[in-house]
C-alpha cells in the first residue's frame, strides 16, 4: 500500500536526480487524492524545459525496477515499475514540445 507519507518519503529521495537529468517530480491519483492506495502511485515528471525531449529521466527509474510500458499519450510516456518492495509505480513522463498547451487557473 502507498500512503501519501511513503510517496513524499519516494519523491524527496529521487527529486535530486530527476532535477538533475531536467526534470520535476510531482504526485497524483489515488495517494494524493485519498491519502492512500492499495494499487499504485501515480508519480508525475514534468520537463524543466518545455521545449525538452530528454526522457534521462526515465533511465533513472527504468534501470532500478522491473518496468513495463503500460501505454503511449500524445501528452505522456506511461510506465508501470514495481518497487525493491513489491509496490507499483505508475511513472507520467509528460511531453511537452512547442505546439503543447498547457493552461493553469488560479482557484480562489
Amino acid at each position: 500500500m502507498w500512503t501519501l507519507a511513503s510517496a513524499q518519503d519516494f519523491v524527496s529521495i529521487h527529486q535530486h536526480r530527476a532535477w538533475e537529468a531536467g526534470w520535476n517530480l510531482c504526485m497524483g491519483g489515488g495517494v494524493v487524492n485519498n491519502g492512500k492506495s492499495d494499487n499504485d502511485f501515480d508519480l508525475v515528471a514534468i520537463p524543466k524545459d518545455v521545449t525538452s525531449t530528454n526522457y534521462a529521466l526515465l533511465t533513472i527509474f527504468l534501470l532500478h525496477w522491473d518496468w513495463q510500458v503500460t501505454y503511449d499519450l500524445p501528452c505522456a510516456h506511461v510506465y508501470r515499475l514495481r518497487a525493491d518492495d513489491g509496490r507499483i509505480i505508475e511513472l507520467h513522463a509528460m511531453k511537452c514540445g512547442q505546439n503543447t498547451k498547457v493552461i493553469l487557473t488560479k482557484q480562489g
